[in-house]
């Protein structure tokens, strides 16, 4: 069946036109009263621009100018996941979003949902990583994997670090923190047992405490 708005040939028993949502019966549109419009070759793809561009307008769909989804030569609203418009097969070409240009739309990542794993330039958990890589004791015949942490703030504990190590509590640690672009650690154990190998110049705070050997000192400023 031909909608009498745009053309379009339709399935014999469809209601709407699937191109401009025109009722195809039951309507002014459908009536005898208007006489439908012959279709050429030279003027089809006119008509099916024409129809495209204002299917947005008949199903209330606001279509922003500057929106990248349109396609060039008829102005269908193209879906993002698509290459090239299903009308006229024109290769649509989208810019480079930054993760900061993505915002609230439908087809940006930084919305509650599914995140696109190959999207260029896109960082999950929208925060930096570090590792931690536990070193093997002597005589043991373990290659031990780094472990990766993300977020402004990690508590780390027995879980998280070694499993099988008694000595680093199950609860709170440490905790890193990721603050002005540099880490920090901060011991929250009870037994007070987190240390730093000290391999360069580092700045003491009165309180610290330094291990040396098995013998633990505490920092004073005067």
């Amino acid at each position: 069946m031909r909608c009498k708005n745009c053309g379009w040939s339709n399935e014999p028993n469809a209601k709407k036109c699937i191109k401009c949502n025109a009722p195809l019966c039951g309507s002014m549109i459908a009536s005898d009263h208007i006489v439908e419009p012959s279709i050429s070759e030279e003027n089809e793809s006119d008509i099916v621009s024409k129809t495209c561009r204002e299917s947005s307008s008949i199903n209330n769909i606001p279509v922003p100018d500057n929106n990248p989804n349109l396609c060039p030569n008829c102005g269908y609203n193209v879906a993002p996941n698509m290459e090239s418009c299903p009308i006229c097969n024109t290769s649509i070409s989208r810019p480079n979003l930054q993760v900061s240009d993505l915002n609230a739309s439908n087809n940006t990542p930084n919305r509650q949902g599914t995140i696109n794993p190959w999207g260029r330039g896109v960082n999950p958990s929208g925060s930096s990583f570090c590792q931690l890589q536990p070193i093997a004791w002597e005589n043991e015949n373990i290659s031990y994997q780094p472990q990766s942490y993300s977020g402004q703030q990690i508590v780390l504990n027995r879980s998280n670090t070694d499993p099988n190590n008694h000595t680093i509590t199950s609860k709170q640690q440490a905790i890193l923190s990721f603050e002005n672009g540099k880490w920090y650690i901060e011991d929250k154990s009870a037994h007070k047992s987190t240390f730093i190998q000290v391999n360069g110049k580092m700045s003491l705070n009165d309180g610290d405490v330094v291990l040396m050997g098995n013998r633990m000192f505490i920092f004073r400023e005067h």
